[in-house]
């Protein structure tokens, strides 16, 4: 029998359906692909079976960039948390100027990360970027950010924190702002020092708002591109290519479309663990 909410259901489902449809059609090609050698502008295909996948474990710039990848995730998620965890603490109990504070804290993640990418190029010029034109003032000698092969990477490492630390910040915040009052107040009482109330109380009752945070920051550091791709390409000689700029130029650089599909399911076999855990997480947290 049809009700009378059926059409607004089937009206509903049926975006649901075509990104679902997608989603997995775009994941079983990417699968089929990684299984060929295509030649770009040929329209050839020919079975490989997992020799794609067996190229990328033998490159070792493949692997350097995989390893890159990681150490990137670590370091800006570490630095994501401590910032943001900072900036919370400090802001949580502010009464003027709360909300400019925070408006002015969260300013960066408003950018465009294109933008961002740009502005902090500019900056790391090594003739007339900001940061040179000061070390210059200063006395000390100007620094190739972004063409020396030791430090590019990290150069742009602090674009990425700059950027996307607010997120962790309001994530944070809201998770300290949600916290109930009475065990505060009783530790309060009890004459507890505001270092032993944060350390034995607040974190420990945050413990599923940091994880989440953490969580989701390292899910999406991991499929950093722009910062990279923009402010170096992955130079200088791929000092600074993580995964995901590494296979970008197979398919666009180089026509070698498997690669580039048998690396990004790579990709995706190493993050799939962190994602799997979220959603336990998050179904935790329902239940």
């Amino acid at each position: 029998m049809i009700g009378k909410k059926t059409p607004f259901v089937v009206i509903t489902l049926i975006p649901l359906f075509l990104v679902l449809f997608s989603y997995y059609y775009c994941l079983g090609y990417t699968t089929y692909l990684s299984l060929m050698r295509y030649q770009f502008g040929k329209g050839c295909y020919y079975f490989v079976g997992l020799l794609n996948y067996k190229s990328f474990f033998t490159d070792v710039n493949s692997l350097n960039s995989l390893i890159r990848n990681l150490l990137y995730v670590v370091i800006v998620v570490t630095a994501n948390f401590f910032i943001g965890l900072g900036f919370a603490v400090l802001t949580y109990n502010i009464s003027k100027g709360k909300y400019l504070v925070r408006t002015l804290l969260v300013l960066p993640m408003l950018f465009i990360p294109a933008s961002a990418a740009l502005l902090w190029r500019y900056l790391y010029h090594y003739d007339f970027g900001f940061i040179n034109v000061m070390l210059s003032t200063l006395g000390f000698p100007r620094v190739p950010f972004l063409t020396d092969p030791n430090i590019a990477i990290y150069a742009i490492m602090v674009t990425d924190i700059w950027a996307w630390t607010p997120i962790v910040y309001l994530i944070l915040l809201a998770g300290l702002e949600s916290l109930p009052r009475e065990p505060l107040e009783a530790a309060e009482v009890d004459g507890a020092s505001s270092l032993n109330k944060y350390i034995y109380i607040i974190l420990p009752m945050m413990k599923r708002t940091i994880i989440t945070a953490i969580t989701l920051k390292a899910i999406d550091t991991f499929r950093a591109f722009d910062y990279v791709w923009i402010m170096t390409k992955g130079g200088p000689g791929g000092s600074s290519d993580i995964l995901s700029t590494y296979i970008y130029k197979f398919p666009f650089l180089h026509g070698r479309f498997g690669e580039a599909a048998s690396g990004g399911l790579i990709g995706l076999l190493v993050i799939l663990p962190l994602i799997i855990f979220f959603i336990l997480l998050t179904r935790g947290r329902a239940g």
